[in-house]
């Protein structure tokens, strides 16, 4: 395959991602105060699902950038943005103001951004959709630790929320 072609895969990924992260994050402009805020914080503002139903568009923007063969130690910190945009979502009240400052979907699509042109620019970034240049070992690597990073993601969100129920229903 070309390195033209491989580039503008590269490329048009990062457009999807960067629109994902426009539309979550920063959409609409709030005149009076002038901050800029997405459908993050707005669907966020429904109990419980409205922050698992932004997290799953989130979580497309860590998969892009596992296929995009970021490091796994930069796949982690978008986790890790993710995770906190996700627990501190959950918090009723304080949880849906935070989420209004919280830009973790802008912050993983700015990592992205940077490290893919900086691998791009040295020539070194190659594209999984590419079977000449695929790594069996790594990218298994890669899908292993992203689905470890998803789970845990979930699971801290999880947990919490379980035994919240669960005390509420041993008070009553």
């Amino acid at each position: 395959m070309s390195s033209d072609k491989e580039r503008e895969r590269v490329e048009n990924a990062l457009v999807r991602v960067h629109h994902v992260a426009h539309w979550l994050d920063e959409a609409f402009e709030i005149p009076v105060i002038r901050r800029r805020i997405g459908f993050d914080p707005i669907i966020g503002l429904i109990p419980t699902a409205g922050d698992w139903l932004t997290w799953v568009p989130s979580v497309y923007i860590l998969l892009e950038g596992m296929r995009l063969k970021l490091p796994v130690s930069m796949l982690g910190q978008m986790a890790f943005n993710i995770g906190i945009d996700l627990l501190v979502g959950v918090v009723p009240l304080i949880g849906d103001l935070a989420d209004f400052g919280i830009k973790a979907n802008r912050k993983n699509a700015d990592l992205m951004l940077r490290h893919c042109r900086a691998k791009i620019d040295e020539g070194k970034l190659r594209f999984t959709g590419d079977p000449t240049t695929r790594e069996t070992s790594s990218a298994l690597t890669r899908w292993t630790a992203t689905a470890f990073l998803i789970t845990c993601l979930a699971a801290l969100v999880a947990i919490p929320i379980a035994l919240i129920a669960w005390l509420l229903s041993a008070l009553r």
